[in-house]
């Protein structure tokens, strides 16, 4: 389908689907306003999965028509963009811009490679454990990805792999997993972790600090890391086999000169910030004060200048996230997502009740939505919000719903249906580099391994009393 033809298609079955459920008669629940809403909103989430407009036009637009349409009044319909997780993404994209450009995550993972065998098998094993291991370094998975896809292409380069091999498809697949995936672990490792938490009820948003959000998430990293481990070393396994000289490492450390004025003074502003978002629980200090003052005090050091914030921060992403944000608390105010709850309890009120095949169900249906919805946020966002009653009413905290959704999501067995995926395979030189048919069987191989990681982590979630 080309651009034309797909943005006639987006445009008139966006308008369409909004028109004719504004004029849906209310069913008992929700009010004329509601149904209105409604009809907004869907035609907002189809303009986004078109992708008919930019992003960020399609959201504003809907927080717009909703005023205008006397849907929601002003402070509801753009109620996020004053909430303290619209806050909390501009401190966190903002403090990543000035970490990545500072340097201090090339360098650390340099030195942290060495910790590690000079084969192929050690370096997955190095892509995947120091990329978990420093996912909160850095808030955005795509500067991680830019930094790291490179440095895992040329270190299959000295180690004699041919391009679009099966082992650099390997070294791309753990590369993406542990620079990308397992920032789900972390709240802060991406902004979609932010985004995600602000469509849970206001209560649920609060009892998952940052310390609390990956004490709940650790089976499920030791699985996807040992999993994904284990899957790329059978999978792409060199039929000969080849080490790497440190010397490729030390050359690239030395490239780098010595440890620069800014990287100390990131380095000392990161361990602060990352300190108070893990004793948040504690010290009673909001998350989001904790990213501004951080940011602004990269902005008094100079390593993040005045320029950097009017030009490098990508405003449109920000009010794109702003704005569905917005999705949840409108819903809300209106008894959409009672009434939505009272649909969907007769079909899942007895399954959500059994976690384990619950899981598998709502894992499985995600798989097959995103092969058809490219967009990742629009399916996390919605069964969030729609399964959120049922959840509570069944003793399961929303919470898990929203990682089950957000978890399952993220997968790259097409290059269409993850654009974040796209960012570090471009990184990685593309189609010149990888031959994505090699790269499919490792996305495939995660999806047994996400599935297996959250049956997994069933039973801690019941320990921990997230599921009843």
């Amino acid at each position: 389908m080309n651009k034309k033809v797909k943005f006639i298609v987006g445009l008139v079955l966006s308008l369409g689907a909004g028109i004719a459920i504004s004029l849906i008669p209310p069913p008992e629940m929700l009010t004329r306003q509601a149904m209105v809403a409604m009809g907004i909103i869907v035609a907002a989430i189809l303009l986004l999965t078109f992708e008919t407009f930019p992003l960020f036009v399609t959201t504003i637009l809907m927080c717009s028509a909703l005023v205008l349409f006397k849907a929601a009044e002003f402070s509801v319909a753009f109620g996020a963009f004053a909430g303290t997780t619209f806050w909390l993404i501009i401190g966190v994209l903002g403090i990543g811009i000035a970490v990545n450009k500072s340097g201090l995550l090339k360098r650390v993972s340099y030195y942290a490679l060495k910790l590690f065998p000079a084969t192929f098998n050690g370096i997955v094993a190095a892509l995947l454990g120091v990329g978990t291991i420093l996912q909160p370094s850095m808030p955005s998975t795509s500067a991680k990805q830019s930094i790291m896809a490179p440095l895992a292409m040329g270190i299959g380069e000295t180690l004699g792999f041919e391009k679009r091999s099966k082992p650099m498809a390997g070294l791309f697949n753990a590369m993406y997993v542990g620079w990308s995936i397992t920032g789900t672990v972390f709240i802060s490792a991406s902004f979609l972790g932010y985004l995600f938490a602000g469509a849970l009820p206001e209560d649920v948003r609060q009892q998952f600090s940052w310390g609390r959000w990956f004490i709940a998430m650790i089976p499920w990293a030791v699985i996807i890391v040992l999993g994904n481990y284990l899957a790329i070393t059978k999978i792409y396994k060199p039929e000969t086999k080849k080490d790497v000289t440190k010397e490729y490492i030390n050359e690239q450390l030395k490239a780098l000169g010595p440890i620069t004025r800014d990287e100390k003074i990131v380095s000392i502003i990161m361990l602060i910030t990352l300190a108070l978002w893990i004793t948040e629980g504690l010290t009673g200090i909001s998350s989001t004060v904790t990213a501004l003052l951080s940011l602004m005090a990269m902005l008094i050091a100079g390593v993040y200048t005045p320029k950097d914030f009017n030009t490098n921060m990508n405003w449109s992403l920000i009010f794109f996230i702003g704005g569905v944000l917005n999705i949840s608390g409108v819903m809300s105010k209106l008894s959409i997502t009672d009434w939505l709850g009272t649909i969907v309890e007769p079909l899942l009120g007895g399954l959500i009740t059994k976690p384990y095949l619950f899981t598998l169900v709502l894992v499985v249906v995600l798989y097959l939505i995103r092969f058809v919805i490219v967009d990742l946020i629009s399916p996390v966002i919605l069964l969030t919000i729609v399964l959120t009653p049922v959840a509570t009413s069944a003793g399961m905290s929303p919470w898990v719903v929203m990682m089950i959704s957000y978890t399952s999501v993220c997968i790259w067995t097409t290059k269409y249906n993850n654009s974040n995926m796209l960012v570090g395979y471009a990184a990685a030189g593309g189609d010149e580099n990888l031959d994505f048919k090699h790269v499919q069987v490792g996305a495939f191989a995660h999806l047994a391994v996400n599935l297996v990681a959250l049956l997994v982590s069933i039973p801690y979630w019941q320990l921990l009393g997230y599921i009843q």
